[in-house]
């Protein structure tokens, strides 16, 4: 009986004034939290716009997901200390919390950034707002292939270039490198099928095409695994196609 008296009883208000430090805590201002996540949304979309982090990088989901867990550990960390605040003061919940604009925003946020990652959307939005800058110096590049240097630095639309290489018709426009090589555009009019291979290891596997392996140059510019898929007409995404190879080699 004496419980249910406690429980009824309201919570009093504290004997001494409420700080400007404590006000800040007990508020749990949710703002920051959102912008920072809004920040990482966006410096993800921006490196996904690379084909390698794109068609590759998606496969780890956790660079994203880390990218978002500090933002949630200090999320909750700020309102644990909320919390044992009210409980310390003896203070109605939320009585000093405002209705801040977003507040129940985080987690669609880090939902709709995953769910635009894993649709490669900055990657083909990037590519259709490059193509006309990437056919014209692919036929620059065509027109002088003695003469590729000239094309290091220079960008494509929202791709920088770092190298390209010329194959008869075929034109590979490196615009990123990592450690299994590089990655970027080719335009490969000579290609029948939806993917382009250049895998020395691969040439007796009975699965894939002997026409297609001769679309992408044998040279130092392209890695032993690299892979063309394509993304629209003639051209091809050019990246290190690591778990295909492994998947191959496996069997």
């Amino acid at each position: 009986m004496k419980k249910q008296d406690d429980a009824e009883l309201p919570c009093e208000a504290p004997s001494t004034p409420i700080n400007r430090w404590t006000k800040f805590w007990l508020r749990a201002n949710s703002q920051p939290f959102i912008w920072l996540t809004i920040a990482v949304v966006l410096f993800f979309i921006w490196a996904f716009r690379n084909p390698n982090p794109s068609m590759v990088g998606i496969s780890y989901a956790a660079f994203f997901l880390f990218g978002c867990l500090p933002i949630i550990c200090l999320r909750k960390a700020q309102l644990d200390i909320k919390a044992r605040l009210e409980k310390t003061l003896r203070l109605q919940p939320d009585q000093f919390r405002r209705g801040y604009p977003l507040r129940y925003s985080f987690l669609p946020l880090v939902a709709m950034g995953w769910l635009i990652l894993y649709s490669q959307a900055p990657m083909a939005c990037g590519f259709r707002l490059s193509r006309t800058s990437l056919d014209h110096w692919a036929d620059e590049a065509l027109a002088n292939p003695e003469d590729l240097e000239r094309f290091q630095g220079r960008w494509a639309g929202i791709y920088r270039i770092s190298s390209v290489e010329v194959y008869g018709q075929t034109v590979v426009f490196c615009t990123g490198e990592s450690a299994k090589g590089c990655w970027g555009f080719a335009r490969v009019p000579s290609a029948s099928g939806q993917e382009v291979y250049h895998i020395p290891e691969l040439l007796n596997h009975p699965n894939l095409s002997k026409d297609n392996l001769r679309d992408f140059p044998p040279r130092d510019l392209l890695s032993r695994d690299i892979v063309g898929q394509r993304i629209s007409g003639d051209w091809f995404v050019v990246y290190s196609n690591y778990w295909y190879y492994k998947f191959v080699h496996e069997d």
